[in-house]
């Protein structure tokens, strides 16, 4: 890479952070405006602190998040349950009621991972298809599991739009992202914690609910 590209790169990295900050600070200004102009309220107080203190752990997370992405991958693997890393990615993720949620793993799989980031790598990829689906439908998530001869395969659907090529290219780049207020930094992160399991991650469109399917794949642990 030369260094006028490099530089580019940079300066569009730089201006996506300022942005992914500064967002939501403009919304807590203006959330705290409301209440200024209704402090007789309660009720419209209690409802703008709400707001701010969803702002304030949105910004939080994406704090969290680039600082994951600017460190090095250091993983302690251990051996732990598919279903457990998908209970607890799920339960992270908040989905709201209104989303189907379809999980098909057998309690007896296990691999060898990190627990805590590959539970945060399985809430992206469940948050980034949830966000996908379009507000007038449903939101469907299929989880599945299989085990091979020495891995895992856990397959994660959606009956969004799905990935279009030009964006299953650049899915994983940071800081990219089709979504309004996304930050670029979910699906980069899970690449960077595959990469440090040896895993294997790909996109694909998904025949069952017709939207992405997300392969992920890790070394499987066979019980003696």
């Amino acid at each position: 890479m030369s260094s006028g590209t490099a530089l580019a790169s940079m300066a569009h990295w730089v201006a996506a952070i300022a942005d992914n900050v500064k967002n939501p600070i403009a919304g807590i200004g203006a959330v705290l405006d409301v209440v200024e102009a209704n402090a007789n309220d309660p009720a419209v107080v209690e409802a703008s602190i709400a707001q701010v203190r969803r702002r304030l752990a949105d910004l939080n997370d994406y704090v969290t998040e680039l600082a994951d992405f600017a460190r090095p991958a250091a993983i302690h693997p251990s051996v732990v349950s598919v279903l457990g890393l998908v209970e607890e990615a799920l339960r992270g993720a908040a989905l709201p009621s209104s989303c189907v949620v379809t999980v098909d793993v057998s309690a007896a799989l296990l691999v060898i991972a990190d627990r805590a980031k590959m539970a945060l790598a399985i809430r992206a990829i469940v948050r980034n298809a949830y966000e996908a689906v379009d507000v007038a439908t449903i939101p469907r998530l299929g989880i599945s599991a299989r085990a091979a001869a020495t891995s895992v395969e856990i397959v994660i659907e959606d009956n969004g739009p799905g990935f279009p090529p030009s964006v299953a290219l650049r899915a994983e780049e940071p800081f990219y992202s089709t979504k309004e207020a996304g930050t670029g930094l979910g699906l980069a992160l899970v690449r960077k914690y595959v990469d440090a399991h040896r895993g294997f991650l790909a996109f694909e469109r998904s025949a069952a609910l017709g939207g992405s399917r997300v392969i992920l794949r890790l070394h499987r642990e066979i019980p003696a």
